[in-house]
């Protein structure tokens, strides 16, 4: 494109150079036409005077001859003067009609090249988002951070199919919150708000650290374990603030699955639990020491 554009602006400008040229040589000729018309006309005026002075036979009519031959010779150089001028006038028209040809052909060109470029670049764009869409759906990506388990896909390179469960990811800024199971008889006691302490025996430790939580759940149909075929009520219990202060305070690393005792104050405590508080501790602790 730019080989093309820079070899119509050097012919342009050879053209108008020529031009230039054609109109200089016509200029020419036209002060030269007419000084032979001004010489015309002194020659007519000449011959007319010669004339009278034939007429009264003061003169021979040889001088008039001379004249006249004179007169011709200039009309024809001015006739063929005139059709120089003529001549140059059509070569400069030629010469600028062409330019504009040759212009008008590079714009249609050049159209006709940004049409198929045009054509070629959304044929491109079209490839590219396919591929983008394609490699897009290569990632994996969710929507929250957590921690994963439960990985259930492990061939690489394989095809998930859809709606097809991969992993399962713990949230790492939800609520630490613990399903338990509530035997039939004590729905009437649990209600949503209630307190609760927590032990999570997964951790070895001499004494049975207690965390703090909260009813926040209380299901409104019971269930049946699938084990034991027993009827229960499912609750939920959030680890309140206080109690996550006491996991962190404690050193827990909290993960799904973990297994959990809830003890919820349906009633406030007396002294006496208070006291046997240590050695139900001990206890606890002995029947989970391995």
């Amino acid at each position: 494109f730019f080989e093309t554009k820079k070899s119509i602006e050097d012919e342009k400008i050879i053209s108008q150079n020529r031009v230039v040229q054609l109109e200089n040589q016509i200029n020419g000729l036209k002060s030269l036409m007419e000084a032979k018309k001004s010489r015309l006309k002194s020659i007519s005026e000449e011959i007319l005077e010669w004339e009278k002075l034939f007429k009264e036979q003061l003169v021979d009519k040889l001088k008039i001859r001379d004249l006249s031959r004179e007169k011709n010779m200039i009309e024809g150089d001015i006739s063929q003067t005139d059709s120089e001028i003529a001549k140059l006038s059509e070569a400069i028209n030629e010469a600028r009609n062409q330019q504009l040809l040759r212009e008008k052909e590079f714009t249609k060109e050049t159209l006709n090249d940004l049409v198929k470029a045009k054509s070629t670049l959304f044929d491109l764009q079209s490839k590219i988002a396919s591929v983008e869409d394609t490699l897009g759906r290569t990632n994996i990506v969710a929507p929250i951070d957590g921690t994963v388990v439960g990985l259930s896909l492990h061939t690489v390179g394989g095809v998930v199919a859809p709606g097809k469960d991969i992993l399962q990811i713990i949230p790492q800024k939800s609520k630490l919150v613990v399903v338990a199971q509530l035997q039939t008889a004590d729905i009437d006691k649990v209600k949503i708000g209630l307190m609760a302490d927590i032990r999570f025996s997964a951790f070895n430790t001499r004494e049975t650290h207690v965390i703090e939580g909260k009813v926040v759940h209380v299901s409104a149909d019971s269930f049946v374990d699938q084990k034991s075929g027993a009827p229960y009520y499912e609750a939920k219990i959030e680890v309140t603030k206080e109690g996550e202060k006491q996991v962190a305070k404690y050193g827990f690393e909290l993960v799904s699955g973990m297994p959990a005792e809830v003890m919820i104050r349906v009633s406030e405590r007396t002294m006496l639990s208070y006291l046997v508080k240590p050695l139900t501790d001990m206890i606890s602790r002995g029947f989970n020491e391995e």
